[in-house]
């Protein structure tokens, strides 16, 4: 746990203005959240913290999409692939090191990624394709030298995403577990997260009771202890063998996330943004 000392400074009324346009009283409850967070963005304070990037699996319906040979993480947005994208997150969040988790076409990715400058360290774990996440996670954990963990699964794109706050929510709540929520129209297809305030309560998979609907989707990203993670070699998921049971006696947050987010796993959201 870390200590607060209290002090007293002088701030101008223009900029006081825009430190209060950022207070939700959801991520950030107060003036002091908003202060501590821009404070260390601006300081650009060492996270000890180790991505890993899930970009092992193919993408699901690509039937009108022949141009999906390619590994989908290699898909561009806006000129841009989504691995850069997520790189340069991470980057932009002082998170110096990530291991990229690869399998399907997995020399394409490897070959893209060490043809580019991110000016981080960056590992390649490589799996199975049909390895789950837990499993992955479980055997990145024991070659990361970390306190904690940011797990982001590939095929989610976020306009814009800014990792400094939701790292900064994470350990201003002294979280074991922190999980990005959204708002998605079909939200009947993926986990809702049911929520007590802003604490999460219960993972449901395609949800068919009223009491389960939240209409808040899992956008699988997530920031966690990693000393909370087991080790196993047991071929599991890490939403419905694990989190489960483990929020029933953690400290498990919801960070919300209002803009635009698209998960790029369905033809309808492809053609968005591509032609």
């Amino acid at each position: 746990m870390s200590y607060k000392d209290k002090i007293t400074i002088s701030i101008s009324k223009d900029l006081l203005e825009q430190i209060d346009k950022k207070i939700d009283k959801i991520n950030f409850k107060n003036r002091s959240n908003v202060i501590e967070n821009f404070v260390r963005e601006g300081l650009k304070l060492k996270n000890d913290i180790w991505a890993v990037i899930l970009a092992h699996e193919k993408m699901w319906n690509t039937g009108d999409y022949p141009m999906w040979n390619t590994p989908k993480v290699l898909m561009k947005i806006d000129w841009k692939t989504l691995i850069e994208k997520h790189l340069e997150n991470l980057k932009n969040a002082n998170i110096n090191k990530a291991v990229i988790v690869v399998a399907h076409e997995k020399e394409k990715i490897i070959n893209f990624v060490n043809s580019k400058i991110f000016w981080m360290e960056i590992e390649f774990l490589e799996v199975d394709e049909k390895d789950l996440s837990l499993k992955i996670i479980s055997q990145a954990k024991n070659i990361l030298e970390t306190n904690k963990i940011l797990v982001i699964l590939w095929d989610n794109y976020f306009y814009p995403l800014n990792l400094t706050d939701f790292i900064y929510y994470h350990n201003s709540n002294n979280a074991d577990l922190s999980i990005i929520v959204s708002i998605l129209k079909d939200w009947t297809r993926y986990w809702n997260i049911v929520l007590k305030w802003n604490d999460i309560v219960k993972f449901v998979e395609k949800p068919q009771s009223k009491e389960d609907i939240s209409f808040l989707i899992n956008t699988w990203i997530y920031l966690i202890d990693s000393s909370k993670i087991p080790d196993t070699t047991k071929n599991l998921k890490i939403e419905s063998n694990f989190f489960p049971d483990f929020i029933q006696n953690a400290k498990a947050k919801a960070y919300f996330y209002n803009w635009k987010y698209f998960h790029l796993q369905d033809n309808e959201t492809l053609k968005l943004f591509t032609k």
